[in-house]
């Protein structure tokens, strides 16, 4: 099981941000004053230089990590993608238009902070509003055999040799190990037709995933691993 980010651990780590900025700024002060006016004015300057470096290089890094996610996006999404990318361009740029329509639709998803959404996040209310994404708990399903009902929806009718063979066990037990058995099962009775599992990493107590085709899968994977890996990562 994850740990859940939540918003007090959140919170805890910017109050601690701010007392070590605010320290630091107050050190920073005092130096100056030590100095006389010249000096005072060219490190003055030299510092705000410093941090306008900084911030344009952070916008960067922030940009360039935002085309990634949406490359590693279109891959899941396939024809959805432009579509998506106005839904988090929208998002990202005008989050109160955003809000105001879409607000009956984050109303049923209330389990997010609307005002906060991270972009995997925003991909998972896309894709569940495209009925793209399936959510099994790690104790396991609520109806035997969703997960193949669900996967059907999106690809021609697998051989489900291999989840049958863990289903079928008699002394099959229930919980995280179960469920992980099933679904890596059920992602290689995938694998014989070219397709396979990718999850969404959520940090939550269930597994959110959908079905793609497995080049895809391996670069969408390897464009932005820290929110999406395959069955292989089950454990």
């Amino acid at each position: 099981m994850k740990i859940k980010i939540t918003p007090g651990l959140i919170l805890a780590a910017l109050v601690l941000f701010l007392v070590v900025s605010i320290s630091v700024m107050s050190l920073f002060v005092r130096w100056l004053k030590t100095l006389d006016t010249v000096w005072a004015s060219v490190v003055f300057s030299v510092f705000m230089l410093g941090v306008f470096i900084i911030d344009f290089f952070q916008k960067k890094l922030k940009a360039k990590r935002s085309g990634t996610f949406l490359d590693a996006a279109a891959y899941i999404l396939g024809s959805y993608a432009d579509e998506f990318k106005g839904f988090y361009r929208l998002y990202m740029s005008h989050k109160k238009t955003f809000l105001t329509q879409n607000d009956s639709f984050l109303n049923s998803h209330n389990n997010f902070d609307a005002n906060n959404l991270e972009p995997i996040e925003l991909l998972y209310l896309f894709a569940s509003s495209k009925n793209l994404v399936f959510i099994t708990d790690w104790k396991g399903e609520e109806n035997e055999h969703e997960i193949e009902i669900f996967l059907e929806t999106l690809v021609p009718k697998p051989v489900w040799k291999n989840s049958s063979d863990v289903r079928n066990k008699s002394d099959k037990p229930k919980g995280d190990n179960y469920t992980v058995r099933l679904l890596k099962s059920i992602d290689k009775d995938l694998r014989a037709i070219d397709r396979c599992l990718i999850f969404f990493d959520l940090s939550w107590d269930a597994y959110v995933y959908t079905c793609i085709d497995t080049k895809a899968c391996e670069s969408a994977v390897g464009k932005a691993p820290d929110v999406f890996y395959n069955a292989k990562k089950l454990r």
